[in-house]
């Protein structure tokens, strides 16, 4: 005979374990399936950033001539790193005249700041300076910096010119006296040289030479022997004018000398070939070995030719390896990165046929 089985409360065993609400796997009494309960996807959705950058606004503004650099601080935000945050540059010729809808200029991501060009001389202009985050968000600041571009340069610098030429061997030295400037400092004003072989003959149009910056003297090398050279000599500012003096010192360039002219071209052309137990060809020509390697020497590529013969040049191999032709030249033109300058070249011939001497 069967028997139904009851709990302590008096009910079967269906009805209990419908009173746990499904924990038997059956469904709840509103027919809805807990597990299909508990499988809703929770809410991801991310909220758009509406937040802009903090940020104090522009620190400073400088000016120059035709231009304005502004500064400022980096700002900061809750999602875009300092690094991908812009600036926008609101410009006007009024306090607080800004167009906010129109920047002048943008920056450069990150940057902390910005050069504007081609603003008109003697004109104050005034600066706001705002940071717009990766999602386009600009935060609100008014904080305004101004300066005034100055009036162009038109004076040139006040110099005597020239005040001495010096020959040592085939170069020439110059000296003269720091020229002043309105506007440029004595360490920013160069210097202009204008060669001429005739008195008077410099063109003006195009200078021979340009010094460094803050110069007060030059070497010209590389002259021809026993020939006058005639120079003048003009200041240039920063803004480009130019003194108009024509004061002119001349001197003569006399015959190379090994210590002075030649050993430095050497040097500078061939030692870094040349030199050392590995040196090219056995040929050591870097300084205190050059000339003992050299004057007087039979060549390897043609053991018949010296590679300098005093006084004759076009017999000395190494003058046919210069100028990458002779009677005897073989293999290729020296140096191997590009033939050297003419007037380097007649530098080396010109102590050669001078003698070669040891000087």
């Amino acid at each position: 005979m069967s028997k139904t089985v009851f709990l302590t409360l008096g009910l079967p065993l269906v009805a209990a374990c419908a009173l746990t609400l499904g924990a038997c796997g059956e469904t709840t009494p509103s027919g809805n399936n807990t597990s299909a309960d508990m499988s809703v996807a929770p809410d991801m959705t991310v909220l758009a950033d509406t937040t802009a950058p903090t940020f104090s606004g522009a620190q400073s503004a400088t000016a120059a001539l035709g231009s304005i650099t502004l500064t400022w601080n980096a700002a900061s935000d809750d999602r875009t790193a300092a690094s991908g945050i812009v600036y926008q540059i609101y410009q006007s010729t009024t306090s607080m005249g800004q167009t906010f809808t129109n920047p002048a200029a943008t920056s450069a991501a990150g940057a902390t700041s910005h050069k504007l060009t081609g603003l008109t001389a003697s004109t104050k202009y005034f600066y706001v300076v705002r940071a717009q985050d990766a999602a386009g968000n600009i935060d609100k600041n008014t904080t305004e910096v101004s300066a005034t571009t100055p009036a162009p340069d038109l004076q040139a610098p006040t110099f005597g010119g020239v005040t001495g030429a010096t020959a040592a061997g085939n170069s020439i030295t110059l000296n003269w006296t720091a020229a002043t400037d309105n506007n440029s400092q004595p360490a920013n004003i160069v210097y202009r040289i204008y060669q001429a072989t005739t008195a008077g003959g410099q063109n003006f149009a195009t200078a021979t030479f340009t010094s460094n910056p803050g110069a007060t003297s030059f070497q010209v090398p590389y002259l021809t022997p026993s020939t006058t050279y005639y120079f003048v000599v003009r200041a240039v500012d920063e803004s480009g004018n130019v003194s108009t003096n024509t004061q002119e010192r001349s001197a003569m360039a006399v015959t190379p000398t090994f210590a002075a002219n030649v050993q430095p071209l050497l040097t500078n052309a061939c030692a870094g070939c040349h030199q050392g137990a590995g040196a090219a060809n056995g040929l050591d020509l870097s300084a205190g070995k050059a000339y003992a390697a050299m004057v007087g020497v039979n060549s390897k590529d043609c053991p018949s030719t010296k590679l300098v013969m005093a006084s004759q040049a076009n017999n000395s191999y190494m003058m046919m390896k210069i100028n990458g032709a002779g009677v005897c030249f073989v293999g290729g033109r020296m140096p191997p990165g590009g033939a050297l300058p003419a007037a380097q070249a007649s530098t080396i011939s010109g102590w050669i046929n001078a003698g070669a001497l040891n000087n």
